[in-house]
């Protein structure tokens, strides 16, 4: 029988009722197919979808379709970001900023809202290839560790009339110490409904922000711990649109499970580090969960800033499924494990090892990436999804690198993995084809370079068809924070 396609609904804010016909591939057979429309727009679109599904073509369909009295969300013609911050510890007013860059050669307009907070809203206007830094006002309600377990009002919105990309950064210098974390904000249709959390611990409580960009949005998260007073398995809740649910859990949140019936926006983090001596460090790090459909089976990690300023690292990698094989392999030394699902495998990098972490899976998995000052030291932590090696970035994008100069030595650099057989002259960083430094490579032909930056707007751009992925880690002597950009 040809398969069965998903149920996508709300995309336009109709439901199908009825959607079955036959094909040709036998006499018998009927394929349903359930799918959102807008009325007299995607008829062609969805036979196109069907057959390259199918591979055959379509003797009959009918269509049958209703309002959908749920759908209250915006239009679907804007590009819509909804996401939160983590509380972190600051007697003083923390600076919060976005960046918002185009991705395209057009210009776009759009605003940055606040729902159910007394904030006025900002509106803002890019030209083409313009990326603006844009303050967030002082008035803004973070979300409180005491907050957790609540539904709160800490969502940002942020929606344009154009494709744009959006970094968020947050960051405080007080006499506790200095703070700097930033991450990857997810547009609305890259989000998912089924993520793994991956994080690191250190004695430190894990942060989880889900943010709902619809109403009705039923959330399950199944924790996979059992520790002293907290031994709730699972939690439920109902969320409506920019709601976000907040969470500070006192273990290792790495193998928690989230899933919802409609997409939602995920963020993990810790707020602090509580060193080895019993200090607080108050250095927190964060990153938008990656959902399980962008993960991959094969990743290449290197120190964040190279051999001459090597620090120890820490790779952690998480599976969704059952006899999940993985191996990695740093220079001669190959090493293999093989993970059941919500199982995760934690590496240490020490500084005087230089070769490429290779890392290859049979079924896919999550990486992610954390900076450290050595360990058990963990002074100004960082964290970071790895990109697989996948179809990543082929035309430009946008991206910042925000200003940590406040502090002296700061550092900024750009990885970029290449793919087998590609040049670097096909690589450019603001319209300049620059000088690059190779960091090593792995198996299967990809390679890493990296570049130092200084901060401000940059663009990353690619000619010829091909595909890089690409990362920003940025370091100072008390701070540090970490993003993946394409």
């Amino acid at each position: 029988m040809p398969p069965k396609l998903p149920f996508l609904k709300n995309v336009f804010g109709y439901e199908s009722t009825s959607l079955v016909f036959n094909t040709n591939y036998d006499e018998t057979s009927q394929v349903e197919l359930k799918i959102a429309n807008q009325p007299g727009s995607l008829l062609e679109s969805l036979s196109e979808c069907f057959l390259d599904v199918t591979g055959q073509s379509i003797a009959s369909i009918s269509f049958d379709f209703m309002e959908n009295p749920n759908f209250t969300g915006d239009d679907l013609t804007e590009y819509l970001f909804a996401f939160t911050f983590i509380d972190i510890y600051c007697p003083t007013t923390a600076a919060r900023q976005i960046y918002i860059g185009t991705t395209r050669l057009t210009g776009t307009s759009g605003r940055i809202y606040f729902p159910s907070q007394n904030v006025s809203d900002i509106n803002f206007v890019l030209g083409p290839g313009e990326g603006h830094f844009l303050q967030l006002p002082a008035n803004y309600q973070r979300p409180h560790e005491d907050d957790s377990g609540l539904l709160i009002n800490s969502t940002v919105v942020v929606t344009a009339n154009d494709s744009i990309v959006i970094y968020a950064y947050q960051g405080c210098a007080d006499e506790f110490g200095q703070q700097a974390s930033s991450f990857r904000v997810q547009e609305r249709q890259r989000l998912g409904t089924d993520y793994w959390v991956l994080t690191h611990f250190r004695k430190s409580p894990a942060h989880l922000g889900i943010v709902a960009v619809e109403n009705n949005t039923s959330v399950a998260i199944s924790f996979n711990h059992t520790n002293g007073n907290f031994e709730m398995r699972q939690q439920d809740i109902t969320m409506n649109m920019y709601d976000t649910f907040y969470l500070v859990l006192p273990f290792d949140a790495t193998g928690t499970q989230i899933t919802s019936n409609k997409k939602v926006s995920v963020i993990v983090g810790v707020s602090s580090i509580i060193l080895s001596q019993g200090s607080r460090n108050t250095e927190p790090f964060c990153e938008t969960l990656e959902p399980i459909f962008n993960w991959g089976k094969a990743f290449s990690v290197a120190h964040f800033l190279g051999p001459e300023k090597s620090n120890d690292y820490i790779v952690k990698f998480i599976s969704a499924v059952d006899n999940n094989t993985v191996h990695w392999k740093q220079g001669p030394y190959k090493t293999e494990t093989t993970l059941q699902q919500g199982q995760s495998k934690e590496l240490l990098v020490t500084a005087n090892i230089t070769d490429v972490l290779e890392i290859n899976s049979s079924k896919n998995i999550l990486v992610a990436q954390f900076a450290t000052r050595g360990d058990p030291v963990f002074t100004n932590p960082a964290m970071t999804f790895i990109p697989p090696h996948t179809d990543g970035l082929e035309d430009k994008i946008m991206f910042p690198i925000f200003d940590l100069s406040y502090e002296e030595n700061v550092t900024n650099y750009l990885t970029v993995w290449v793919p087998p057989m590609e040049h670097l002259s096909n690589v450019s960083i603001d319209s300049i084809c620059t000088d690059w430094r190779i960091f090593g490579g792995h198996d299967s032909g990809w390679k890493i370079f990296k570049k130092a930056l200084k901060a401000g707007s940059h663009i990353l751009r690619v000619k010829n068809g091909f595909k890089v992925r690409a990362m920003v880690f940025s370091a100072a002597q008390k701070r540090s924070c970490a993003y993946p950009i394409a």
